[in-house]
This record gives C-alpha cells, structure tokens and sequence, in this order.
C-alpha cells in the first residue's frame, strides 16, 4: 500500500508536514522517496496518537532509533518489540548503556554544523551568528560575556531580542560581540569598544576602532537599517579638523572646523551658539 494511502486510512488525523517530519526520523527502516513506511515510523506515529511524542523530541528518536536498531541486531537487548515501549524514555532506559558519551572533537563538529551559522569571512574577520548556548559559549570562550557563561547565561534572554553577532578578528586574536537591540557592541573583556568620544557611540566609529575591512562594513551595512547613512556621515566628518579648548578648569570645548562650517560643542554634545 502507498505511503499515502497508508496515511489516509490509519493517520489521518496527522497533518500532511507532522507526518512527514515523524517518518523522517525514522532514518532505519522507511525512505518516503521509495515510498516506504518502516516500523519505527509507524511505531513513533502512535506515540504521536496516544499524545506520548512531542515534536520537539524527533531529534531523540532519530538517535535513539538507531542506537536501538544497532544494539537488538546485535543481541544486545532483552526485548526488541516496539509494542512495549510507549514513550521515548522507555527506549532511552533500554539503550542507556550503549549510548556513547560524545568527545569533545563530536561535539565541536556538531556546534560548528548545525548551532552556529557564518554569516561572513574575508582575510581579516569571521562573523558567527550562534544559534544556541552551547555555541555562544563555544564561540564566546575566553570572553567575559554573560552570554558565553556557563552559570546564569544570558543567551536566550538575548537571542529571542534579535540575533548575536561575534565577530572574531583573526589576525590579532580578538572577540566582539555585536548585538543591535540592545546597542551592544563589547570587546572579550565585555566593555564597550569604544565608550566614549566625539560623535558618540555609533556603530560606525566601533567598527572603525576594531579595523573593520571594507567587506566586514559592508556586512553590517545590509544587516542595519540606517547604518549607511551613519557611515557616509562619519566619513563626512573625518574630513573635519579638530581643536579642543579649555574655557575654564570645568569647561572643556571642542571646535569643529574646515573651510565653510564652524561648530561649538560643549562636553554634552549639545552646540553651542557663538
């Protein structure tokens, strides 16, 4: 009977994608290109009906299935009848001893495949969006980042903001962290790259401060609304001369000049009329 049809008249009340997704997992004995239904997939299907399969967990049953698949070829388990176990857990007690503690190597290949994403690299810089916490903290190692420790991490409080960005700046061993939503912009020490100075702390004058290359500016110039305008007005303002003055021992002033424009700024940033 096709695969279809088998759906229809026994699990029919499953979602055409839910479906797909549970069969999937059951990398064993089904193929639904070949148009093949196995019996772990029909088993992880009436896990699914008796609402004792959560979606969320098909990760598992892919592994698990597997590791229950090699050892009962093996003869390595008591019982092999899918009937008896009703839940994910009850196959986990069954396999428990010949689950393999993943090394360090397995699990830094699994973080660089699937938890992580590059989203930019040139001679200079690589750019890492972490997708999870094992690999902000992968990523974030050696850093002073709440969002790379290991008690009181703050990665999902950050992640479910909007994406983080650790840019990795190859050539003299250094972290940032780039984080939009809140305005962040943290070297490995977790301080800010550049507190203070004339214009403020735009992302312009941080990204200079680290000798972004003109790729790594291009990058963040697609990712951020409104930062090309800061960029061409930054570059604007380079062309600017300065001179700082000393009105009295409490007030510090800063002139800004070039040929046709004069400004006046106080310590606050605010112009002052002259």
């Amino acid at each position: 009977m096709p695969v279809s049809e088998i759906h229809r008249k026994y699990y029919g009340n499953i979602p055409d994608e839910w479906f797909t997704k549970i069969v999937s997992a059951d990398t064993i004995s089904s193929n639904l290109q070949k148009d093949i239904l196995g019996k772990y997939a029909k088993w992880l299907l009436k896990l699914y009906q008796r609402k004792c399969l959560k979606m969320e967990d098909l990760y598992k049953a892919e592994e698990y299935i597997a590791i229950f698949d090699k050892s009962a070829n093996m003869n390595k388990l008591a019982d092999i009848d899918l009937n008896h176990y009703k839940s994910l857990p009850e196959m986990y007690r069954v396999i428990k001893p010949f689950v393999k503690t993943k090394s360090k190597t397995e699990k830094m290949r699994k973080i660089k495949a699937t938890e992580a994403e590059k989203l930019y690299e040139d001679e200079a810089f690589v750019v890492i969006h972490p997708k999870t916490k094992a690999a902000s903290c992968f990523y974030g190692k050696g850093t002073q980042w709440c969002t790379a420790a290991k008690k009181y991490n703050s990665f999902r409080e950050y992640n479910n903001e909007g994406k983080l960005y650790i840019i990795i700046d190859k050539q003299n061993n250094k972290k940032y962290q780039f984080h939009t939503e809140t305005e962040s912009f943290m070297d490995e020490h977790d301080e800010p790259v550049d507190f203070y100075h004339l214009w403020g702390n735009t992302y312009t004058h941080n990204l200079q401060k680290i000798n972004a290359t003109k790729g790594l500016f291009d990058f963040f110039i697609s990712k951020i609304s409104g930062l090309y305008d800061e960029y061409l007005a930054y570059q604007k303002c380079n062309t600017l001369s300065y001179r700082d003055y000393a009105l009295s021992d409490n007030d510090y002033t800063k002139i800004i000049s070039n040929a046709d424009y004069y400004s006046l700024y106080n310590t606050d940033f605010e112009e002052i009329p002259f």
